[in-house]
């Protein structure tokens, strides 16, 4: 597999494991992102609160689609966290 499950004292997390050929090699890069994204946070309660104080949230209705992926924001909130789990890390 590609992902895998690991322990830690925040609970059940996925990372990337290995690279795989060309095709799957650039969907792991982003998959890497998204764990370290996603793991940087306590909770899915804090990781939830985080995105909720996006705009892209803020001005929908309750039930409409949100495009993330179509959102500066969303890549901001994304690079900061990743950039400062590695400096805690370090």
């Amino acid at each position: 597999g590609y992902i895998q499950l690991e322990e830690n004292e925040f609970g059940t997390m996925i990372s990337a494991t290995e690279k795989g050929n060309e095709v799957l090699a650039e969907d792991l890069v982003y998959l890497e992102k998204a764990a370290k994204f996603i793991n940087s946070f306590k909770s899915v309660e804090d990781l939830s609160d985080s995105t909720h104080t996006l705009s892209l949230w803020k001005k929908r209705r309750s039930g409409e689609l949100i495009e993330y992926a179509n959102g500066s924001e969303v890549t901001e909130l994304v690079g900061t966290r990743i950039q400062k789990t590695a400096r805690v890390k370090e």
